[in-house]
């Protein structure tokens, strides 16, 4: 019995020395890898029955052993293939306080700029009452005047001051360029003397 269990070791070893033979070094496969590890195992396994079966071929245990040996220093001289993957991400938590802050700063500028529209809008109604208040009599007929007018047609009555206010930011805009235009002109005419 115990011949049986050696031949079938000698073949097992005569197996995976094949195995080693084809494979090709530099690109080692899983698989491959796998199967050298089970009949590695196998050959350890029938070992350990022959020993208990008794102490009758000890030489061959002993060469089995040193084949054995060989063929796991062939496997580990086997270059094998790592491959570290590194990656790097934040967590969910930073991207949505990122996310809040951005909010939260487009909501406070905007209420910034609420707070100078309203001071505007507190400043100009400041004014017309006390030209109401205090205006002389043609002043306030003018402000009860603006007011039923304002109150009979409020959207033509905004459509013509909107116009009127572009006109006189053209003038203006016209003036402050022709201003301009002489004093360049004025200084040309100083360097050409």
């Amino acid at each position: 019995m115990s011949n049986i269990v050696t031949e079938m070791i000698v073949e097992k070893l005569d197996q995976v020395i094949l195995l080693l033979q084809v494979q090709k070094p530099a690109t080692p496969g899983e698989e491959n890898w796998v199967i050298l590890n089970r009949q590695i195992d196998s050959i350890r396994q029938g070992m350990a029955d022959q020993q208990l079966q008794g102490q009758k071929g000890a030489r061959k245990q002993d060469t089995i052993l040193t084949v054995i040996t060989g063929l796991e220093s062939q496997i580990k001289a086997l270059p094998g293939r790592a491959t570290v993957e590194h990656k790097h991400h934040l967590h969910k938590g930073i991207w949505i306080a990122a996310g809040l802050l951005m909010i939260t700063i487009l909501l406070s500028w905007q209420w910034l700029v609420q707070i100078g529209e309203k001071e505007q809008f507190r400043e100009n109604d400041i004014k017309y009452r006390y030209l109401k208040a205090y205006g002389d009599r043609e002043v306030r007929q003018l402000c009860h005047r603006t007011d039923s007018i304002y109150v009979a047609r409020k959207d033509d009555f905004e459509d013509k001051v909107l116009s009127e206010e572009k006109r006189m930011r053209d003038w203006v805009d016209s003036m402050r360029l022709a201003g301009e235009r002489q004093g360049s002109s004025s200084r040309k005419q100083r360097v050409i003397k």
